[in-house]
């Protein structure tokens, strides 16, 4: 049986910031936001590796409040976040080889984080949609 907690859910994204935990400071006071993995590509190549992982898993949920500056959530059971951050990690070792080829690009992050609810916040789930690991194509 796969398990999914609806106050758990999880984010692909880019910032210019240089802590991504600094990205997410509006919501604080309701949400737990962890990093679970962020890099510095060319702002092309992190636009493009967002956009590639919001096209693989489509949006998994709505909320019922809005949280400022937080789109394209998704939700993931354990076995899948943890594929993805296989695959993410892989692919750091070979960005980190091109380092070289990026160093004259405007650089941004690309990160994948966790979000969850507060013990004090009302569930903002309204329709989750599942997407587990069974889905992936890896």
């Amino acid at each position: 049986m796969i398990e999914i907690n609806p106050k758990v859910f999880y984010k692909f994204g880019v910032t210019s910031k240089y802590n991504v935990q600094d990205r997410f400071k509006d919501i604080e006071n309701d949400y737990d936001v962890t990093v679970l993995f962020s890099h510095y590509l060319p702002e092309n190549k992190a636009i493009q590796q967002e956009q590639n992982y919001l096209d693989r898993f489509k949006k998994g949920m709505w909320l019922d409040d809005k949280i400022k500056g937080v789109t394209e959530t998704r939700y993931f059971d354990e076995e899948t976040k943890k594929l993805v951050l296989r695959e993410l990690y892989k692919k750091r070792s070979e960005w980190i080889k091109d380092k070289e080829k990026f160093k004259s690009y405007t650089c941004m992050k690309f990160y994948f984080v966790e979000i969850k609810v507060k013990e004090n916040k009302a569930e903002p789930i309204k329709t989750p949609l599942i997407q587990t690991s069974l889905d992936l194509p890896f």
